[in-house]
């Protein structure tokens, strides 16, 4: 419901806006376990089509960042 509402906000604006998941609130890259990203966008999917009227338009990506560890 939470990411379904930020979206909504991000959509009712002239220029909309960027949501990043995986990323904590110290702004540190957390990231999405990889066998759970597909699941994940699916379920964002769903909640951003099924919660607004119209649906919400949206591309989801993922990015590979190297941590240097």
């Amino acid at each position: 419901q939470a990411i379904a509402e930020a979206a909504c906000a991000f959509a009712n604006t002239a220029t909309g806006g960027t949501l990043l998941f995986g990323v904590n609130d110290k702004q540190q890259v957390v990231g999405i376990d990889k066998d759970k990203l597909p699941e994940f966008i699916t379920h964002l999917t769903n909640a951003l089509r099924d919660t607004a009227t119209p649906p919400i338009e949206h591309v989801a990506s993922s990015l590979q960042v190297c941590t240097g560890r």
